[in-house]
């Protein structure tokens, strides 16, 4: 665990780290759809069970990020200081969770379905298909084929969700926690 203080913080900022695939492995879109699932949007299992059910955070996301040379999968929240300890420990059951107990195939399905529109959007307009075509040439050295993304996101399966999970989840990973440090800790 890193912490970064500021005496001044109204909240205490998480960031949670785990190496994941590199760009252009064949478990990169794998690792799109775990992120899906656990992080991204309001029907993702970490902000319906941290944030709506549980009203630990203020928001929580997860990303998984990605290039030639590293991935990373990272899961980002911001709480009351008060709500640190119970929102990481939340966390940490919800990754174990998603490792146990496998998606239904509405949720993965839904999750596909999403991560595809997000995709598509990128095509809506020439200035983000370009940026998009560049963004991917220099750091995959290829350019992106819609069919292609497509074609890749549904050949994903259930179990190589469950199967990568495990894998990133076991590995060793990173927590930076910016938070208050109380006056006499800070002495």
């Amino acid at each position: 665990e890193v912490f970064v203080s500021r005496l001044e913080l109204e909240q205490s900022g998480v960031i949670l780290g785990y190496p994941a695939p590199k760009s252009g492995e064949k478990t990169e879109r794998v690792a799109n759809v775990l992120s899906s699932i656990l992080g991204s949007g309001m029907d993702s299992r970490l902000f319906t069970e941290v944030r709506e059910k549980r009203n630990l955070v203020y928001g929580i996301y997860s990303q998984y990020m990605a290039d030639k040379t590293v991935g990373m999968f990272l899961i980002s929240f911001h709480t009351r200081h008060s709500n640190l300890e119970a929102a990481k420990e939340l966390v940490f059951e919800e990754l174990e969770k998603i490792v146990s107990n496998p998606h239904s195939e509405e949720e993965f399905e839904r999750n596909k379905n999403k991560l595809k529109t997000s995709f598509y959007r990128h095509f809506q307009s020439s200035e983000d298909e370009i940026f998009l075509i560049i963004n991917k040439y220099f750091f995959d050295g290829k350019s992106p084929s819609l069919k292609n993304v497509t074609k890749k996101l549904d050949a994903v399966t259930i179990d190589e969700v469950v199967n990568l999970a495990k894998v990133i989840f076991s590995s060793p990973r990173v927590l930076a926690v910016s938070k208050k440090i109380e006056a006499e800790e800070n002495e």
